[in-house]
């Protein structure tokens, strides 16, 4: 991470960046990307299988099928920024991550 943003990219391209984590570590990471993101002011694209992930960094979430990729839907989430740890608790972070994991499973 530091390295990518050393040089202060207008974008930020992220694929996976968490994905060797534990669930305890991953929450904390994600939580401070959150804050370095913003502080950066950089537009960001992260690729992640981690619904909750998503749901919490995003604005948008684009949600793509199997073989061949493609776009099942597109989900905006209406939330302010800085979303504090207790979204991950919130009723409405629960409804969009239901609602991505159902395309999710529609698309199988």
């Amino acid at each position: 991470m530091a390295r990518a943003l050393v040089t202060q990219p207008r974008i930020l391209l992220l694929d996976e960046p968490f994905g060797a984590l534990d669930f305890v570590l991953r929450r904390e990471m994600v939580r401070e990307l959150q804050r370095i993101w913003l502080e950066s002011g950089a537009t960001a694209l992260m690729v992640t299988h981690g619904i909750d992930e998503a749901v919490f960094l995003a604005d948008t979430i684009v949600v793509m099928g199997r073989d061949p990729g493609r776009i099942i839907a597109t989900v905006e989430v209406d939330v302010p920024r800085l979303r504090p740890a207790g979204f991950f608790v919130d009723p409405f972070f629960h409804a969009l991550c239901d609602r991505i994991e159902r395309l999710l499973e529609s698309a199988s």
